[in-house]
């Protein structure tokens, strides 16, 4: 066994119960509170982790949490430019702190799977069922996969979308990149 291998490592919470929200309240003030990273990608190299599921008195929500500590990028207490949490898919986090969520807001009673990005304080839809792909299909008929985020911000995904009857159509990979949406590869 070389020295390299016999170095020890430190492993430190990230968020415990009791940890403060910066909305306020605690992180799992609750007996049935859940959470989890929220994605592949959940980890950055800043420590910041992005995590999912019941945090306490708001009900399931999306946060970033790091040195003990977090915020919510979007809960079911709060509504979000684009309406209240109801469907969460899955999120990653890039080292710019960059969040990329597939999430479902009910928008008349209605969930709209989408994608939005988090960055900068601020929550910027990408796409949602019902936007034009760049096939010139509808998105739709089976929702997204959850999505990818690079250093420079571009979030990659996995659609399908619908023909003009509201039919399976096809399927591909996707690209958002400075607000632009790009096909990488479609089957039909």
């Amino acid at each position: 066994v070389s020295a390299a291998q016999e170095a020890a490592f430190t492993m430190t919470p990230v968020v415990i119960r009791g940890d403060p929200r910066s909305e306020g309240g605690t992180f799992f003030d609750c007996d049935a509170c859940d959470m989890r990273i929220a994605g592949e990608h959940g980890l950055n190299d800043l420590g910041e982790v992005v995590i999912f599921g019941f945090a306490g008195n708001c009900g399931s929500g999306v946060y970033v949490v790091s040195g003990r500590t977090g915020f919510p990028i979007v809960d079911a207490c709060h509504p979000s430019p684009f309406g209240r949490l109801a469907l969460f898919i899955g999120a990653n986090i890039n080292n710019h702190g960059q969040v990329a969520l597939n999430m479902g807001p009910a928008v008349n009673n209605i969930i709209v799977d989408m994608f939005l990005l988090y960055s900068d304080g601020q929550l910027r839809k990408i796409v949602a069922d019902g936007d034009q792909s760049p096939t010139g299909e509808m998105f739709g008929y089976c929702g997204f996969s959850r999505p990818f985020i690079n250093a420079k911000g571009e979030i990659a995904f996995s659609a399908c979308f619908q023909n003009d009857q509201g039919g399976f159509a096809g399927d591909g990979v996707f690209v958002s990149s400075e607000g632009n949406l790009r096909k990488i590869a479609v089957g039909f």
